[in-house]
Parts: structure tokens; sequence; C-alpha cells
């Protein structure tokens, strides 16, 4: 039998509940770290806790330019993997070549933006910062 409106309601709030209370010592944490100033660049920022931030050198460009780059290469060797004219990979190896490629263009090309080779997966961090406290800066 599937769960009824209110036990699903009931059930969402004591899982909220439980949450905002477990994570309560991580938010004083990052504000005793911040100096009660939530930041996302400086020496005590904490909004790369979320979210990936370019170092203060890296200028927007540089930044949009490596991402493009690292996510050609996992576009380029995700589809050598299943193209048909290649020899494609065996089924059964696809899972862990796929993650030595990944693994392998996030440590030779995360040091300048971090690993968000998507960007789907940076947007939504980004978003949830602009919306705890640490404003528009989360946008540079």
């Amino acid at each position: 039998m599937k769960g009824q409106t209110l036990s699903i309601h009931l059930s969402w709030a004591v899982g909220v509940m439980s949450a905002t209370f477990l994570t309560k010592g991580i938010s004083d944490a990052i504000m005793e770290f911040s100096g009660g100033v939530l930041t996302v660049f400086g020496p005590n920022e904490t909004a790369s806790i979320f979210a990936m931030y370019p170092p203060e050198y890296l200028t927007l460009g540089g930044g949009f330019l490596d991402q493009v780059v690292g996510t050609r290469m996992l576009l380029l060797c995700l589809l050598s993997l299943t193209k048909k004219r290649n020899t494609p990979a065996p089924p059964d190896l696809i899972a862990p070549i796929v993650a030595g490629i990944v693994l392998g263009i996030i440590m030779s090309m995360s040091a300048n933006c971090g690993a968000a080779l998507n960007p789907a997966c940076d947007l939504g961090p980004r978003l949830l910062t602009l919306t705890a406290g640490w404003g528009t800066e989360v946008f540079p």
C-alpha cells in the first residue's frame, strides 16, 4: 500500500527537522571560521565548500576555456568508447573506463576551476549559496 498524503508530509517534516538538527554544528563551524561574514573570496572564504570558484589569478575567459576544453575531452573520450566504426569497448568495461577517464581529466585539469565539467553541477550549489547568505558575489 502506498503512503497516504498525511504520512508522506509528516515523514518529510521529520526528515527536514532531523537534517536541520544534525547540520546545526556545521553551520556554527562555518560562521566561526568566517568570523560571521560569509564571503566568496579572501582568506576566510567559505563558499567554496559548496561550489567551485576560480582563483583570483584566473580571468573569466580563462576559466570558461578551461571548462570547455575539459568537457570537450570528456565527450571525445566517451563518444570514442561506443562508436561502432571503432572497435567499441566491451560493455562490461565501459564503467571502469569512464571512471578512469573522469579521474584522469579531473587530476589533470581541475587546478584552475575545480572539476565542474558539467555546468549543471555548478549552478545548483551557486543558487544555494546565493540564497543562504553569500549574496550575488557567488556569480563573478
